[in-house]
């Protein structure tokens, strides 16, 4: 369809330029990724080390292998390490039955097979939990402290500025104990916040009891509405933060650590999966897209410390320019194969929308 566009253009515009690429359209490597993985891969099967004669699985095909595989993988983690899978499962709500894991294993290794290092990115998350002493030193204490932060200071601005907002006198007299009293404590709790003080902010939230706005007659009826709310804010405020450190820092780390042990062996069996589930398709010359992606991923490239180095320089710097349509499609995986197939991202050219990606959807 291209080539008779270009052809119609040439002769109706007489136009050289249109030549010039109904010309070039033959050296041209036009399709979806998956195709271009399975032409790249069946040309390269060797090194990939697998027959040309590959096929592609369905659906169907692939619940069924996957389902056996991992029941296979789950059996012999509860036979090798019945106290682990035990704690595992427990952990996950099911002490005495592997169903619960066996879905965490399963939804962890799908999300993965659209990573492009999946092993790097299971180890990264694991390294996320590793123990620490104080709840302060964890990589959450940041997102925590700074909603903490954030929440305390916009609603002690708000209240600055109620405050500071009240000309009426009866109204004032009311109001301000309470608006004053909500807005030192969320002083406070923005002063610990900044301080990453786990205990601290525990201890204000789980002591606070809100005072109540007195009555009061007055002409002022919008002024006193306007009062209530950023009133009504401001408790609520508290109190959700005090959800986020119900617990005091013993317990919080505790759960930490719970959580850091269940979410290492859950990598370990993703990776024990990934590994069996690949070699039972090898077996049966049967791969998913993903499979074909990921091999021409690692025949591109490779990862070392943090960045991608390629190991292909000739697919490098094979294509002038690579355009890629619909980039609000594509996932990980894919998108460091067109970095790797772009000169390192130097003549890549992408279209896409973000409102339309079918990840947002999802």
């Amino acid at each position: 369809r291209i080539a008779s566009v270009l052809s119609e253009k040439a002769t109706q515009m007489h136009s050289f330029r249109a030549l010039q690429q109904k010309a070039a359209l033959e050296s041209a490597c036009i399709g979806t990724i998956d195709a271009f993985c399975i032409d790249f891969i069946r040309d390269n099967f060797e090194r990939a080390g697998v027959t040309p004669d590959f096929k592609i699985a369905s659906k169907e095909q692939l619940a069924v292998t996957e389902s056996r595989v991992l029941d296979q993988v789950i059996e012999r983690f509860m036979i090798s390490e019945p106290d682990c899978f035990r704690k595992t499962a427990a952990f996950l709500g099911a002490e005495y039955g592997a169903g619960n894991l066996s879905k965490a294993v399963h939804r962890v290794y799908s999300y993965t097979r659209s990573i492009a290092f999946p092993d790097t990115w299971l180890d990264d998350v694991c390294e996320m939990y590793a123990p620490h002493e104080h709840f302060s030193d964890t990589i959450w204490s940041d997102a925590l402290f700074g909603y903490a932060f954030d929440t305390a200071d916009f609603n002690y601005a708000a209240l600055t500025v109620a405050l500071n907002s009240i000309d009426d006198e009866a109204l004032y007299t009311a109001y301000s104990p309470a608006l004053t009293y909500h807005r030192s404590v969320l002083g406070e709790i923005r002063t610990a916040a900044r301080d990453k003080d786990y205990m601290r902010i525990h201890t204000l939230t789980s002591q606070f009891s809100a005072v109540d706005l007195k009555r009061v007659k007055t002409d002022s009826a919008e002024l006193r509405e306007h009062l209530k709310s950023v009133n009504d804010a401001a408790k609520k405020a508290i109190a959700k933060i005090g959800e986020r450190f119900g617990a005091d820092e013993a317990e919080c780390m505790n759960d930490t650590d719970n959580a850091g042990y269940c979410v290492r062996v859950i990598a370990k069996l993703v990776k024990a999966y990934s590994s069996a589930l690949y070699e039972e398709k090898k077996q049966s010359n049967t791969f998913s897209f993903s499979d074909i992606e990921h091999m021409t991923l690692e025949l591109l490239c490779e990862q070392s410390d943090g960045e991608i180095m390629v190991k292909d320089s000739g697919m490098s710097t094979r294509f002038k320019e690579v355009l890629v349509d619909e980039y609000q499609d594509t996932n990980d995986l894919q998108d460091a194969i067109f970095y790797a197939l772009s000169d390192r991202g130097k003549n890549l050219f992408l279209v896409g929308d973000v409102k339309q990606s079918i990840y947002r959807f999802r």
